[in-house]
């Protein structure tokens, strides 16, 4: 396999989200034990990480709307960069006032924070069949991105809780702020590919081997058949990759064997 096949874009698009991840876990395990300490309610300390969960689903129902309208590398700075400065507000807020901050300004502003990475999954996911040159190296970068998001989530949070543990709270956060500050860094590097470039890739259409036209016709006769003999009321759907194939035959797009597709009616 070749190392050509990922490209300097992913690397860093690689590198901010394994950052980003890690930040994510450490300061909501140092909040969560400062709003403990605080309150000594389980409750009010189990709220954050819901509240959390719940801005990042009600970011992620706007995430296509924001992906159709904005570049990707654009979403994923805002993200990062909007993060990074509300997070040194907070930190900066925390170390301040100390036991005299307001829960209700610490909550908010993580609320905004989640907000602003609910659509980074989904535009990352969408931005890496763009930052490959081949079918295996997008089968590699699917893998490391997914290694990577399951080391951090399984192993952070028992790393996490020593960190806050030895070196406190407030410290914590500070050292979250340089890593969310780096991932913000990192970002800039993360460019998308122009037109041009992307008709270039072996992705492309005219870089298919005959094993390729063929597995596309045999995917398109296992997509009509299963259509034809579904019950449901309404149009045929196809798949299709809007940057690797453009293939009209007939009147009907064709999928191809890429494995990012999208459905539509």
């Amino acid at each position: 396999m070749k190392s050509s096949y990922l490209t300097r874009p992913f690397y860093y698009l690689w590198t901010t989200q394994t950052a980003a991840n890690a930040a994510d876990v450490l300061y909501i395990m140092a909040l969560t034990v400062m709003v403990l300490d605080r309150t000594n309610s389980l409750i009010s300390a189990a709220l954050l990480p819901l509240m959390r969960s719940g801005a990042q689903m009600l970011s992620s129902l706007a995430a296509p709307l924001l992906i159709q309208r904005f570049k990707l590398s654009s979403l994923l700075l805002l993200s990062q960069t909007g993060q990074f400065l509300l997070f040194v507000v907070l930190a900066v807020y925390l170390h301040v006032n100390g036991d005299a901050s307001s829960l209700v300004l610490v909550f908010s502003l993580v609320f905004v924070m989640s907000f602003l990475d609910g659509w980074t999954t989904p535009a990352r996911n969408a931005l890496i069949p763009r930052l490959v040159t081949h079918e295996q190296g997008l089968l590699k970068a699917n893998g490391l991105m997914s290694v990577s998001d399951q080391v951090v989530q399984f192993a952070g949070w028992g790393l996490s809780g020593i960190i806050v543990a030895w070196i406190g709270s407030s410290s914590t956060l500070l050292v979250t702020a340089v890593i969310y500050g780096l991932a913000a860094a990192f970002t800039l590097g993360v460019k998308e590919p122009t037109h041009a470039e992307m008709t270039g890739k072996d992705l492309s259409a005219g870089s298919c081997s005959g094993s390729g036209y063929r597995q596309m016709a045999y995917v398109n006769g296992r997509l009509e058949n299963d259509m034809e003999n579904t019950p449901s009321a309404g149009a045929y759907v196809y798949g299709y990759d809007r940057h690797a194939w453009r293939f009209n035959l007939g009147g009907r797009v064709h999928t191809g064997f890429c494995s990012s597709c999208t459905w539509a009616k």
